[in-house]
């Protein structure tokens, strides 16, 4: 699987996955980034037809729409209504945004559908949109007990972590990452140097085509076959920047394994320009 599915173990505190379909430059710029800043578990979807597949596997995910894309107003209503009518995916919380929208279709839609996670104009102030949609997502527990997103880097080959201490390079494979630690596999060879509440200073980290260095802690460690898992927290003074190139560095992984993730699901063939039977 290429993405790290914590929904599959525990959703009060891993939170939930939000889907944006065709965010466009306004939410692009403005909503998607305040998001990021905020540490949700985001991503952008440019074919709405790929969603159904994804809620099967994510079955407990957010969905935001811009209604001024793609579709008309008629099919985005029974595209929802569809999904929320049928008991498959109703535990998926849907929201839209709008700038376009008759009165009397957003009547139609504020009183036809659920749309748990919320109605947005974007005629309103930027302030007045996000203070709602804060609201509605900690309504909806979307980040769970976990307040930073990290990412499984388990199956990246690439990915690794080492540091020089006296004559001796220290080199582990890098597991898990967000912007206030890391999680690392050290072989039994080094476990003497792993104590927790020691500071490893000069901690290089292998992203990509990226090398990063910083000071991290060791918070905790638990023993595994031929070494130990060891969690690290980066040290109080890791300047802002490099905790943003990891947060973007998370987002932009998470999002390019979503679209290889995309390559394999079915096309969903359902006709949205017809409404939905009600049950």
């Amino acid at each position: 699987m290429l993405i790290d599915t914590h929904l599959s173990k525990k959703p009060g505190i891993y939170g939930r996955k939000i889907f944006f379909l065709y965010p466009g430059f306004a939410l692009n710029t403005n909503i998607i980034l305040r998001l990021r800043e905020q540490e949700f578990e985001l991503y952008k979807l440019e074919e709405y037809r790929k969603l159904k597949c994804l809620l099967e596997k994510y079955p407990d995910s957010i969905v935001l729409i811009n209604l001024d894309s793609q579709n008309s107003i008629n099919v985005w209503f029974n595209f929802i209504k569809y999904f929320e009518q049928s008991p498959k995916f109703s535990h998926v919380s849907f929201g839209v945004f709008t700038d376009k929208i008759r009165e009397a279709d957003e009547e139609r839609y504020t009183k036809a559908l659920k749309l748990e996670a919320g109605f947005y104009s974007l005629s309103k102030t930027f302030g007045e949109i996000m203070d709602c949609l804060m609201i509605k997502l900690e309504e909806l527990k979307a980040k769970g007990c976990r307040q930073f997103l990290s990412m499984n880097c388990a199956e990246d080959k690439g990915s690794e972590c080492y540091f020089v201490s006296g004559n001796m390079m220290y080199k582990m494979k890098l597991l898990d990452i967000s912007s206030i630690g890391l999680g690392m596999k050290v072989p039994g060879k080094y476990v003497q140097v792993m104590k927790p509440d020691s500071v490893i200073r000069g901690l290089t980290l292998v992203l990509g085509t990226k090398q990063l260095k910083v000071n991290a802690r060791i918070h905790a460690t638990r023993p595994e076959e031929d070494g130990v898992y060891a969690l690290l927290i980066f040290t109080p003074e890791t300047p802002d920047n490099f905790r943003n190139f990891v947060r973007n560095y998370i987002y932009e992984e998470i999002q390019q394994r979503l679209g290889a993730e995309c390559l394999s699901l079915e096309w969903d063939k359902n006709e949205y320009v017809i409404a939905p039977p009600e049950e």
